[in-house]
């Protein structure tokens, strides 16, 4: 149901089936059930420049002629043709063993044919050496030159004969990078030096939370930086190795990771997880206390004058400890959970212990001894905040714990109250 429509480019058919068959290289297609200008077809009127390159026993192969950035190579009869507007051409003809030939080509109305005639110069060795960015050499390099392929040796060597001119030179090798340069022949003999980078290849980093990519993330790469667009996507180009990966974003957390670029392009997703603003503020009879220590796993922060301190998290269940030099520690659990959190401990009311506790060693392997001047009660909680045991306390309490983790033991008497985080290894 699509109509294809001869691009206007295109002047005559193939000459041959081709192998496969790719439609896109010489028709458009319509859009579904349009029939425009079916039957019909238009293209851009234009004339041919055909060169003929001899010398002066005949026709001469392989001349390169370079003409309205395209490059042209003469069949064995020296022919070779380009379809060109109207208008002035400079171009340039170049042949291994020939004088450089340069003029300029005139396209009138008509199609034109143009015989040139070079001439058999003073001939020059030029040898190329080609190497890889660490100085050794790259054997079996193709160099097109005058239209000659030479290939280089073990050593990276390979030698040409050249007149005099400005010549130019495409030098590739698998697993390298192609290049295109010039080389002077001047009446002596050259040598150039010719250093290939190796093959480098796209890889792509996908910044994202959750399925909204991030927009601006620094990305650094082994030093190099980019930054995220608006699809959360960044592209360097990489040689073979193994990189280290830095991905960052205020609010975020940073990632860090290392690849392998190994022969053929790559990407990478990363998933940024966000940092969540978790205040507490510290009060004694609405007063704020400064200086109390909150304790957050390895964490910590001291409130300021007006009894706050703030921690970067991210969603998770997260222990406390809050600690002064006036009050027993206060201890607890905050969950973080896509927002923001705010947490006010209030010490009013908070008497000191009538009883003295003490819980050792901690951290343990398994037991730990309670310790109390008096009696009392000591209820055992896990890190989510769940009952698992209460013994009581009268003088000394030999507990022991099943499994590693973080614990919670709340010892209690008739005057007050004294949570303890203990940590089993």
């Amino acid at each position: 149901n699509h109509t294809m429509i001869r691009k206007s480019s295109v002047y005559s058919g193939v000459q041959s089936n081709p192998s496969f068959f790719n439609p896109a290289l010489e028709w458009d297609t319509l859009p579904n059930n349009d029939w425009s200008d079916l039957g019909q077809h238009s293209y851009l009127y234009t004339t041919f420049a055909t060169f003929q390159v001899v010398d002066e026993n005949g026709s001469v192969a392989n001349a390169q002629i370079n003409i309205s950035d395209e490059q042209l190579i003469t069949d064995e009869n020296g022919f070779d043709s380009i379809p060109l507007l109207s208008g002035s051409y400079p171009f340039e003809v170049l042949r291994a063993g020939y004088d450089q030939y340069n003029g300029t080509l005139e396209m009138l109305e008509n199609d034109t044919t143009l015989l040139i005639e070079l001439t058999q110069s003073s001939l020059y060795t030029v040898t190329f050496t080609v190497n890889g960015l660490d100085e050794l050499p790259i054997p079996n390099a193709n160099i097109l030159i005058g239209g000659e392929t030479l290939t280089t040796d073990s050593e990276g060597n390979t030698s040409v004969i050249l007149g005099n001119g400005t010549w130019g030179y495409e030098v590739s090798a698998s697993e390298y990078q192609t290049v295109n340069q010039e080389v002077v022949v001047d009446g002596g003999q050259t040598n150039e030096t010719v250093v290939l980078s190796p093959m480098a290849y796209s890889f792509d980093v996908y910044v994202h939370y959750d399925i909204d990519p991030i927009i601006n993330a620094t990305v650094e790469i082994n030093g190099e930086t980019a930054s995220t667009n608006a699809e959360g996507i960044c592209s360097f180009m990489l040689i073979d190795g193994t990189y280290s990966l830095a991905v960052s974003k205020e609010g975020y957390q940073i990632h860090s990771t290392e690849f392998e670029i190994n022969g053929e392009a790559s990407s990478i997703n990363v998933e940024l997880m966000p940092y969540y603003e978790v205040k507490f503020q510290v009060l004694n009879a609405s007063q704020p206390i400064e200086g109390a220590q909150i304790i957050i796993d390895t964490l910590e922060r001291y409130t300021d004058e007006q009894g706050i301190a703030t921690f970067e998290l991210m969603n998770g269940l997260y222990n406390y400890d809050v600690v002064t030099d006036e009050f027993t520690t206060r201890s607890g659990s905050i969950d973080v959970s896509g927002s923001d959190v705010e947490k006010v401990i209030d010490f009013t009311g908070i008497q000191e212990f009538g009883t003295t506790f003490n819980v050792y060693p901690n951290p343990t392997t398994s037991t730990v001894i309670i310790e109390s001047e008096g009696n009392g009660v000591a209820t055992i909680y896990n890190s989510t905040g769940q009952m698992i045991d209460a013994k009581p306390v009268k003088g000394e309490l030999t507990y022991s714990f099943t499994k590693p983790g973080i614990y919670l033991v709340k010892l209690s008497d008739n005057q007050s109250t004294e949570i303890v985080k203990v940590i089993v290894e």
